[in-house]
Formats: C-alpha cells, structure tokens, sequence
C-alpha cells in the first residue's frame, strides 16, 4: 500500500484493489443506455408528430417506431449488462477488502485483541466494507451516468425551447439545493447506525459465546436488557433515518409535480397557440424524469460517499500494518534444529505501569524439564506468554541457542512451540481437523499415530464417525479430558521441540488426569519442557525447579521440592 495515501478511504479503497477495467467496461455499456434514455425522448416526439400527419393506421410499419423499439430494447440490454459488470466488480472488491483486513487484524498481537471485542470486528469487516464497495461499483456508475444523462437532457431540451427549459430547470435545481443538507445528514446518521449495528454484534458475539456462564448464572434477564438497550440505540437512529427518508421522498414528489404542472399549464397554451408541437410537450414530459433521476443519483451519490467516509476509518486503522515494538527488517537465518538453552536476561515485563513479572536471569537447559511455581497471579502464565511471543519484554531479551528470538521470524519461531493451555481450545469441525490444525499437508499414519500417542484413540474408536466426529463449538461435545487428549495429540503431530505446559492438568479428574499424564511423559521425551502448575504429580523427573516470588523466579533445590511446593500451594490458597 501507497505510504502516501493519507486519507482512510483510499486506503481502504487501495486494500480493496478495484478491478479497474471492469468498472470502466461497466460505465461505457452504460453510456449507451445513457444515449438510448436520451434519444427516447425526441424519438416519441417524431413518432407522435408523424402520427399527427399520417394517422394512426400507419403506427406498426412506422419507421419510427421500429427505431424507437430498437432504442429501448438496446438500452435495457446495456443497462443490463452493465449491472451485471458492477455486482461483479462489487463482489471482487468486497472479498479482497474483507480478506485484507482479515489478514491485517489475524497477524496483529495478542495485545491488540486484548482490548477488542470479536463481535466489533466481524462486524466492521463483513457490514462496513459493503458501504465502500457500494460506492465504487454502484455509486460513482451512478455519478458518472446520472451527470451525463442531466448534462445531455439539459442540452436536449435547451435545444428544443430554451424558455421553458429554464423554467422547469430552476425549480428542478431548486429543490436539489433544499435537498442536500438533508442528504448531509442522511450520511452522520447512517455512519450511527454503523456504530450500533456493530454494538450489537459485539454483544451478541459475548452472550452466543458464553451461553453456558450466561444459563448458569440465570443472566438471560440480564442480557436480554443489555441487547435491549443496543436495539434501542439503533431503533432511535433508524427513527432519525425514517425521518430524513420520508422529507426526501415528498419534496422529489414536488419537484416533479411542480415541474409537470408548469409544464402542462404552460406548454398547452404554446401548443394551442401554435409556437410548440403536442411532439415536442410530450418529449419535455419525459425528459423532466431524465433531470430529475440523475439529481436523485447525485444525491445520493453524496449520501454514500459520507457513509463510505464514515465507515473508512475504523477500516483504515485495521488495515494499518502493525509496528511491533522490535520490527526485525532481516530476521535471522534460524531452525528448529538450532534450538538450544533458553535463557531470559534481565526481563521486565508488565501490563500496565507496575511490572508483572521480573527476571534477572533464568536458564531452562535444552531437552530438560523446568518447572515453574508459584502462587495464582504470580507471573507464571505471564512467562510462558513471553515465550511464545504472544507479548515482548518491556526489558531485557530471551535467547534460544545463544539467538535472540525477537531477531527470528515469528512464525519460524512458532513452529517450534507447542503450547498447552490449563483449558484446550478446539476449532469447530471434527477431530481430525482439530489434531492436524495449522498443518499444511495431512498425513494419516502421522495423525493415527499422534492419536495413539495422546491416548486418543480408546475414545475416538467409540464415537460415531471416529476421527470424523464433530467436536462442537470449542470442542463442546467432548469432555474435558477427551478435549485436552485432542491438544495433545496436536502436540505429537506438530512435533515441536520446546514445549509450554500451563496448568495442563489441573482441570481434570484423577483417571483422566493419569491418561493425560502418560502422554504428557512420552511427549516431553527428548523435548525442551517447561511447566507451569499447582500439581505435585507434574513435578517429577524435573531437571530444575523455579519458585515465583513477588513477581522475581527463585531457583529451588530439587531435593527440597515438595516441601516448597506444599507451601507455594498453601500460600496460593
């Protein structure tokens, strides 16, 4: 994207890559049902005036009127195919906007999302991007035909009687200059709605995700308030817009009707006086629609291009490549196979203003297993998170081999992570789709094998389907520990070669929580380990063991543990 480009709609536009030649291709077919809207008109008005001289009988061979029918049916099929061209047009620069900010939002950080709500986005990346592309398909079509057809209809009928075309033209640009305060504010209301509509989805987003919490805890009442109050938001923004709708409509309704019965008081008496044909009154009659269809488009071209504008700039900033704070321009050269002792000097590293977590110096040995523990808010999660790089230190660096992993590509980095949440999260689809996930090709004797691994399969063989069984929204038709059995057979098929175990354990019961332990042992076989629980079973054939203390890590005496850890739990408690 142009750095140049300041204004947020053209950036969104440039996101949106518009298919140029197909928008352009559109506006020349439409051109000709422009020339054919034109030449109606002055068509009928010979067809008539013919008609005065020879009667009736002679209508159907009339060479006019086969004109005039070749006229409309050629301008219908290009008005046709050229609202075809634009709904493609629309469609593509629709999908490449929506795919751009999926992108942009997808490879922000975790600290981004932190502070967004998901149902915000979905909204803004599937509802405001159809207002952009709405106004460079249909839109400026509209601007482009609508001005041609007022500036040909002008000249037209100037050149049919200047008088009277003066006179319907001035009440015509009359009421158009009435009306474009009302489209100004049409746009700010339309941008509110944008707003609401986007509350709303965030809300809903919460509650659909949480329905569990929210039946538990009987908040139904309570959502069922909260959703009301978003509604009525944009309830009394949608009562602003009906009220801007229903002036414009009227005051068309005038413009033309004031228009025609000038036209008519007035023409007729030319007509009866003899100084303008019943042909020429006829053509003046349609060319009033001509004038006033193109103001309308104008009109409305403006009220979308507001919107457009309103809708951009939220756009804009999710389109905004995000600036870690330790860019790498050239990562360095860095595989899996170099990874070696994990070390953290000097970190620092805090949420807000106070620190969380302090390190002077922490040494996780390669291929050992090191345990962290401490009490619930100590940093422990907060140090795995720095790990995966879910956020940077504030202060100091983590090297991997004597490499400082900010300086290697993320997602290289990433790879050669498996990480293991207290709670497992699973994807909507089948458990087979949850074990390969984030894997680009599938191999099935791997996947069987990762299954076997992780103690999957005594579960997998009875559920209808077997590794094609539906798991649910976040794995809900499982139970804990099937769950958390998948996330570790996602382990074994990944592969990776430091493993980040937060509270893996602690949310199950003893039998599943001895099946989950087995796996955990043949997981970690060879693998860099480190641990983060509250669990005594987790703390065997440890190689070192760190305690959190006011947010510093203190070395323990493995020969001391359990006693340090019944106490880090007792303190926790």
């Amino acid at each position: 994207m142009n750095r140049r480009i300041r204004s947020p709609l053209a950036r969104v536009i440039a996101a949106g890559n518009p298919p140029r030649l197909l928008i352009l291709a559109a506006i020349v077919v439409a051109l000709f049902d422009v020339a054919a809207t034109l030449a109606f008109p002055v068509l009928t008005r010979d067809l008539i005036d013919h008609l005065g001289t020879t009667g009736t009988g002679a209508a159907l061979t009339s060479p006019q009127l086969v004109l005039l029918v070749c006229v409309l049916v050629g301008g219908a099929l290009c008005g046709a195919a050229s609202a075809y061209m634009l709904a493609r047009a629309g469609l593509s620069i629709l999908h490449r906007t929506q795919r751009r900010l999926f992108e942009s939002v997808a490879d922000r950080p975790v600290a981004f999302f932190d502070g967004q709500e998901s149902g915000a986005l979905v909204s803004r990346i599937t509802g405001d991007t159809r207002v952009i592309a709405q106004l460079l398909t249909n839109g400026i079509s509209g601007l482009v035909t609508g001005s041609l057809l007022l500036v040909g209809s002008v000249v037209v009928l100037a050149l049919l009687d200047g008088p009277l075309t003066a006179m319907i033209f001035a009440i015509v640009i009359g009421t158009f200059v009435l009306m474009v305060p009302m489209v100004m504010r049409l746009a700010a209301i339309n941008k509110a709605i944008n707003g609401h509509t986007a509350d709303v989805g965030a809300a809903l987003t919460r509650v659909f995700s949480g329905i569990r919490l929210v039946k538990a805890f009987t908040a139904e009442p309570m959502e069922r308030d909260r959703i009301a109050a978003h509604l009525a938001h944009g309830e009394l923004a949608g009562r602003r817009l009906a009220k801007v709708q229903a002036t414009l409509s009227p005051a068309n309704g005038l413009a033309i009707t004031a228009a025609l019965i000038l036209l008519f008081t007035y023409g007729t008496a030319r007509v009866a006086a003899g100084t303008l044909s019943a042909g020429t009154l006829t053509a003046f009659i349609l060319y009033i629609f001509n004038i006033i269809a193109p103001l309308i488009h104008l009109s409305r071209f403006i009220s979308q291009y507001r919107m457009a504008q309103g809708a951009a700039e939220p756009l804009a900033d999710l389109l905004q490549a995000p600036t870690p704070s330790r860019a790498v321009a050239t990562p360095v050269r860095w595989s899996s196979t170099d990874a070696g002792d994990l070390v953290l000097e000097d970190v620092r590293f805090g949420y807000g203003d106070d620190p969380v977590l302090t390190v002077d110096r922490l040494v996780i040995p390669a291929g050992a297993r090191t345990a962290i523990v401490g009490a619930s808010g100590s940093g422990k999660s907060t140090l795995l998170a720095l790990l995966e790089r879910f956020y940077a230190p504030q202060h100091g660096r983590i090297l991997c081999g004597g490499v400082d992993i900010s300086q290697i590509d993320l997602t290289v980095w990433r790879q050669a992570i498996g990480y293991v949440p207290q709670t497992p999260t699973l994807v909507s689809g089948t458990i087979r789709d949850n074990i390969v996930y984030g894997a680009h090709d599938i191999d099935e004797p791997r996947l069987l094998a990762a299954a076997a691994a992780a103690n999957c399969l005594e579960f997998v063989d009875r559920l209808p389907g077997g590794l094609d069984a539906a798991v649910g929204e976040n794995g809900v038709l499982l139970s804990g520990g099937q769950r958390q059995r998948i996330a570790l057979a996602r382990l074994f098929y990944r592969d990776p070669v430091i493993l980040l175990l937060d509270e893996a354990t602690a949310s199950l019961d003893e039998a599943n929580g001895q099946l989950v332990m087995q796996s955990f042992q043949r997981l970690m076989e060879g693998r860099t380990t480190v641990i983060v629980t509250h669990q005594l079973g987790m703390l065997r054939d440890l190689d070192r063991l760190y305690t959190v203390v006011g947010g510093r890590l203190v070395e323990t005496d493995l020969g001391a543990t359990r006693p340090v850890v019944r106490e880090t739990l007792a303190a926790a408690s």
